[in-house]
């Protein structure tokens, strides 16, 4: 869960307040929000630091922020792509609490659905929520995800971010933005790893990084498969995350995440190095 994100920490970092004018975000949307909120467009190096997001301030204090992504092609039908979100959610969380939906329109023919989803706080392990907003037209979809912070704004997150959407239109309308680059891009592909135990026994290795940020990985042993999995990624300044939502054997509930450091990345080559084994692995990109 991410701290409380001062303002005077947000004042060093590439900030822009955001004007009565329409902002354009790199998604491939134009939002013109509602006067009254207090909103930056900035990087939340707790969250990324790169990617700038939409942030609500109350004074000094961070409310949420809300991140948006376009999807690739042909992810059109909020009812289908919300629930495979949903499947997700259930595989990598203990438990799930969908919350408050809702419908609206939005400008230049879009139309948008909010659901809100809530993992309860378990022992130490305090709860998250997110709304997630699914917008689109015939043409292009996108989802925007908003991450409360602040005690008490699950509520107007969901109403606030509900107005701010309304407002939103495609940066051309009618027209497909075309393709946005995302951290994640220089990662998607099929790559391949070959490495030897110490009594040289072969160990092989496929991982393929989907453009929806799904995955799925073998690992075998002398040509037998030992290990699959499946799941869904993402991609930070620290590494990607992992998580697994289908292995086989199954792994225990506490090792169904993971974090991989990125040592190294280059269009042919990539090498990893587990937060769980601590073990570095070198990734070719398969033709």
């Amino acid at each position: 869960m991410l701290k409380i994100f001062s303002r005077i920490a947000a004042a060093i970092l590439l900030c822009l307040q955001i004007p009565a004018r329409a902002l354009d975000l790199p998604a491939g949307l134009s939002l013109k929000p509602p006067a009254d909120l207090d909103l930056t467009f900035q990087v939340v190096p707790a969250y990324d630091e790169k990617e700038k997001v939409i942030a609500r301030w109350n004074g000094d204090e961070l409310q949420y922020f809300v991140s948006v992504n376009r999807l690739p092609a042909g992810y059109l039908d909020a009812k289908s792509y919300l629930a495979g979100f949903e499947r997700d959610l259930k595989g990598a969380w203990s438990a799930l609490v969908i919350g408050r939906k809702s419908s609206y329109k939005a400008k230049g023919g879009l139309s948008g659905t909010v659901v809100e989803y809530s993992k309860p706080a378990k022992g130490d392990a305090p709860g998250v929520t997110l709304i997630v907003h699914f917008v689109a037209d015939s043409k292009a979809s996108f989802i925007a995800t908003a991450t409360p912070i602040a005690p008490g704004a699950v509520a107007p997150a969901f109403d606030e971010t509900v107005r701010m959407f309304e407002s939103a239109a495609l940066l051309k309308p009618g027209v497909d933005p075309g393709p946005v680059a995302r951290n994640e891009d220089e990662l998607v592909g099929k790559w391949t790893s070959e490495d030897s135990l110490p009594d040289g026994r072969k160990i092989s290795s496929t991982l393929e990084l989907k453009q929806d940020l799904s995955f799925a990985s073998t690992v075998s042993m002398q040509g037998k498969a030992i290990f699959s999995a499946t799941g869904v990624w993402s991609k930070s300044a620290e590494g990607v995350h992992w998580t697994y939502i289908y292995t086989s054997p199954e792994l225990p509930a506490d090792k169904r995440e993971d974090d991989d450091l990125i040592v190294s990345v280059t269009a042919s080559e990539m090498t990893l190095k587990s937060a769980l084994s601590n073990r570095e692995r070198v990734f070719k990109r398969a033709e």
